[in-house]
């Protein structure tokens, strides 16, 4: 799915954006409703080749909303690849990215996090915000954060993303393809979540987390 509008006004310079998602419907709703707004130029893909394709034609774009599971791209693997062929101002567009995960995304240099729940208006905000150079982050991402760092199970980093994909369903081989690990690293990791938690399995290790606010 491949769609683009574009509206410029003489007085204003228009930024290009591109979204990089394979939700065609949400991609089209952006499209159509940014259609009547100026100063935008909005390009969007479904695969990540695609998008990776079009900086290549186009050159570096403005803002960059990237989706964190993609057909060709799982987890973050493509994120630092759009970073370093956009010079930047990649922001992760999700609607499961949990706080361990944004956390790591920002580590790794995108620009922010973007919910797929985001209203068209503070969208915009957002947009304008990374193409300055800035970094947006939603006042819910915040909050989160802030019950992280109060949680007492002291957690590690690792176990911290581990929990988050096991609160998204994954299976232990999709936990090793999203962040890179060994089969056995994340077995250890699953074992090691579940003693700190005190809870006897992975789901009901997910469930305390949701219900706690870790995740």
């Amino acid at each position: 799915m491949a769609a683009q509008v574009m509206v410029e006004t003489p007085d204003q310079e228009t930024l290009q954006v591109l979204i990089v998602d394979d939700h065609s419907l949400l991609a089209e709703i952006i499209v159509s409703s940014f259609s009547a707004m100026p100063g935008l130029t909005i390009d969007s893909v479904a695969l990540a080749a695609d998008g990776l394709s079009k900086i290549d034609k186009n050159g570096p774009y403005d803002a960059i909303l990237l989706d964190y599971d993609l057909p060709d791209a799982k987890g973050l693997s493509a994120l630092t690849t759009f970073i370093e062929r956009n010079n930047g101002r990649v922001a992760i567009f999700s609607g499961v990215a949990g706080v361990s995960i944004i956390q790591q995304a920002l580590r790794l240099g995108a620009s922010g996090y973007i919910p797929k729940t985001t209203t068209l208006s503070s969208l915009k905000n957002a947009i304008h915000m990374i193409a300055d150079g800035d970094i947006y982050l939603p006042a819910e991402y915040i909050r989160n954060i802030e019950k992280c760092e109060a949680h007492p199970y002291g957690l590690t980093q690792r176990e911290q993303l581990v929990l988050n994909l096991l609160g998204e369903g994954m299976q232990n081989k999709e936990i090793c393809r999203a962040l890179d690990m060994e089969l056995a690293v994340a077995k250890l990791s699953i074992r090691g979540i579940c003693n700190k938690m005190s809870v006897t399995n992975r789901t009901q290790a997910a469930i305390l987390a949701k219900t706690s606010g870790l995740i």
